[in-house]
């Protein structure tokens, strides 16, 4: 896959168009993962990792990355 093609091809799951996020969404998804990153357990790295993920269905999913 060339470089062109990529963000055309990632706009696209299982046959659906993904949507544009308002700069609001975008802000509250950023904050939701800032917090969830909080709950990270990284006792030897502390590198802390949060996720927000948004769905088709407006649904918010977080969580960490936990060593």
């Amino acid at each position: 896959m060339d470089k062109n093609n990529l963000s055309e091809n990632l706009m696209h799951i299982q046959g659906q168009v993904s949507r544009q996020l308002s700069k609001e969404t975008v802000k509250k998804l950023i904050h939701q993962s800032h917090e969830a990153k909080k709950q990270a357990y990284c006792p030897y790295s502390n590198f802390r990792v949060g996720a927000a993920l948004l769905t088709f269905d407006n649904f918010v999913f977080t969580g960490t990355c936990k060593t």
